[in-house]
């Protein structure tokens, strides 16, 4: 789809004020999201003004200052257009979506799609009006091609006035509902985009590289929300990530990672063609008015704290009893574990189990790592020994590799079928894993899901430091200990 000139007879077909260059990220936006022509098609079954519609609320997410044009500057049958993009950016949440949304064509054209049905809903809530706002413009392009002399001009600019007016109290008499609208459909696009975001953080993927990312795994995160697995999973790890200490807190000023660009004086990090300024007498006033203001644009970077040793190793029950929200609080632990893994530069493998164990060591921190091990459901009986059994064993690589201080999470509902409380051969079995666990200077932590709680078995493994997630809103502070434990952080690197 090309984009044409957007100027006619003097007035603007679009309501939202763009140059060539938003006209060019728009068509980028076309061209990564194929939905959005389709849906321009779609709506254009119920109005011309369609393609004008969907460009302007793409622009007005994908620009950095979106500006409305004023009444007398847009084309009358235009106007309804322009009441829809005054509503959403009006409404409440409208800063929060377009700071998600903002230079980033992807996420601008997944929230236009997303808005499609209810954009369908008000153009067939406003016919009416969008009729008359139509003839108005016909009776002013008739007006406009009228000589100064002609016996009907006054009449004619009368008709024009009388439309007017009309459609002006009609489209006021609608801002009610627009508004209600509007509400909406911000709500929607930013609860999507969160979600997308934490999904995709769940999965290892730092804001920066989100921006990154290929449409394709961006649309493959977009297809997995639509499932409630992963949406309960977003829940939980968003939950969850508020919790986690400061070795996971990103810091502003840690030059990890290029995230955008901010307003400051720091020279290091000016914008190239800033300096260009200084070039030009009268612009290096400018410059220097910016410098001593720290108005200058500059590079911005985020850092995360880096620490931790060995290993990290997860075993997630995956009995039939843990079906569904347990099995997505589950998988929520395990990614704010990957997170912690990923950051610290740490081995991390994943040891789901019933009576049996499927083993997955995570070699690139991928994306499609992350959605297998969050899909990947046994179902059977609950055995705790496999599942520890094989960590010891990846504990004790990682000691012969020199590393130490490595951690087991361990995360069940339920008391297993292959360990009965103070039975002698089970209490043996424990100590010596136990006193194996000490010499490979490993700790094991608990965290128990519905009755999980009541194990007598999690706790003896746990030597105590179990944490019950049922409880996760009151006990904070202790479900803490958990990812404070794993992340024995140390204090971030900063740039000198």
């Amino acid at each position: 789809m090309t984009i044409l000139s957007d100027i006619i007879d003097g007035r603007s077909s679009r309501v939202i004020q763009v140059d060539q260059w938003d006209r060019e990220d728009w068509q980028t936006t076309l061209d990564r999201v194929p939905s959005v022509p389709v849906i321009i098609e779609e709506l254009e079954e119920f109005t011309s003004c369609a393609p004008d519609l969907v460009a302007d609320e793409g622009a007005i997410l994908l620009k950095a200052d979106p500006q409305i044009r004023p009444a007398a500057e847009v084309r009358d049958d235009r106007r309804r257009n322009r009441a829809v993009m005054q509503a959403l950016i009006d409404d409440p949440g409208y800063e929060a979506l377009h700071d998600l949304c903002m230079g980033d064509p992807i996420s601008t054209g997944l929230s236009v799609v997303c808005w499609r049905n209810k954009t369908e809903e008000i153009l067939a809530r406003t016919e009416h009006q969008q009729e008359e706002l139509e003839q108005l413009q016909q009776e002013r392009d008739k007006l406009a091609q009228m000589h100064e002399d002609d016996p009907d001009i006054q009449e004619q600019q009368a008709l024009v006035d009388g439309l007017e007016e009309s459609t002006t109290a009609q489209l006021e008499a609608a801002e009610l509902s627009l508004a209600a609208f509007a509400r909406e459909m911000v709500k929607q696009a930013t609860d999507e985009r969160t979600d997308e975001q934490t999904l995709a953080r769940a999965a290892g993927t730092e804001p920066g590289e989100f921006k990154r990312m290929s449409p394709e795994e961006r649309f493959k995160l977009a297809k997995l929300l639509n499932t409630k697995h992963f949406q309960d999973i977003a829940k939980w790890f968003g939950l969850m990530r508020n919790l986690l200490s400061p070795h996971e807190r990103r810091e502003l000023g840690v030059p990890q990672e290029l995230v955008g660009v901010t307003w400051g004086s720091d020279l290091a990090l000016i914008l190239p063609d800033q300096l260009a300024l200084m070039d030009d007498p009268d612009l290096e006033l400018l410059f220097l008015k910016d410098l001593a203001s720290g108005s200058l644009p500059i590079y911005e970077y985020e850092g995360t704290v880096e620490s931790g040793a060995g290993g990290v190793v997860c075993c997630i029950d995956s009995s039939y009893s843990m079906n569904g929200e347990m099995d997505c609080a589950a998988k929520a632990v395990a990614l704010n574990l990957l997170n912690i893994a990923k950051v610290q530069h740490r081995p991390f493998r994943v040891i789901h189990f019933d009576t049996a164990t499927s083993e997955q060591t995570f070699k690139d921190f991928s994306l499609d790592e992350a959605i297998d091990m969050a899909t990947i459901f046994l179902g059977g009986g609950t055995n705790y020994r496999p599942p520890l059994t094989k960590a010891l064993d990846f504990l004790r690589k990682e000691a012969k590799a020199g590393d130490v201080q490595s951690d087991i999470v361990f995360i069940t509902d339920g008391e297993p079928s292959d360990m009965h409380p103070k039975v002698p051969e089970t209490v043996a079995w424990i100590d010596k894993f136990l006193q194996e666990l000490e010499d490979l200077g490993g700790t094991v932590w608990g965290v128990a899901l519905g009755f999980g709680a009541t194990s007598w078995s999690l706790d003896q493994i746990c030597q105590g430091k179990v944490i019950p997630i049922t409880h996760l809103a009151s006990q904070t502070k202790t479900f803490k200990k958990v990812f404070d434990g794993v992340g024995r952080a140390r204090k971030p690197r900063r740039k000198i």
